[in-house]
C-alpha cells in the first residue's frame, strides 16, 4: 500500500493500514514530513524515487491500493499513483489534487478510482429539517445503564 501526501491525514491512513497488516510506503515532498514517516517506522521517500522503493517493497508487483491524501491542485499525485499501482488495484482519492487521469496508464492497469470527500471539522454543518437539527440520540457521558 501506498500513501502519497504525509500529512495528517496521509500518516493516520498510513498507521491504519500497517495495523491491518499492509506494508505500507510513504511519499511525500516534504522533509519533514518524511523525516516524521521515518520516525514512526515507515519507509518513506520523495515521489522522484517512489517507484523503485514500491517495486522493491512489493518484490516486483507494485501496490495493491493507492490512497492519495496530498493536497496540491497538481495532476502529478495521480500521475504517481498510476506508476505505483500494479495491476486491477485501487486508487483512493482522498485529498484535494487534481484529477485530469492519465487514460492510458489507467486503462492498460484496470485501475479502479475512487474518490471520497474529505470533511473537514470546520465544513461540517448539521443537516436540517424544518428549521431545526436532526438529531438521532441524546446520551449522558455519565449514565451507566447498559
Amino acid at each position: 500500500m501506498a500513501v502519497i501526501g504525509l500529512g495528517l491525514l496521509g500518516l493516520l491512513a498510513a498507521q491504519i493500514g500497517r495495523a491491518a497488516g499492509c506494508a505500507v510506503l510513504g511519499v511525500d515532498l516534504r522533509s519533514d514530513r518524511l523525516a516524521l514517516a521515518h520516525r514512526l517506522g515507515f519507509q518513506a521517500v520523495r515521489p522522484e524515487a517512489a517507484e523503485e522503493a514500491t517495486l522493491a517493497l512489493s518484490q516486483g508487483r507494485g501496490c495493491d491500493a493507492v490512497l492519495i491524501c496530498a493536497d496540491t491542485p497538481s495532476n502529478q499525485p495521480i500521475e504517481l499513483a498510476a506508476t505505483l499501482a500494479r495491476d486491477r488495484a485501487r486508487v483512493v482519492v482522498v485529498g484535494a489534487v487534481g484529477l485530469n487521469l492519465p487514460r492510458k496508464s489507467y486503462y492498460e492497469k484496470e485501475l479502479t478510482v475512487d474518490q471520497r470527500p474529505l470533511l473537514w471539522a470546520g465544513t461540517l454543518r448539521p443537516r436540517l429539517r424544518g428549521g431545526r437539527p436532526r438529531l438521532s440520540h441524546r446520551l449522558c457521558a455519565l449514565d451507566r445503564r447498559a
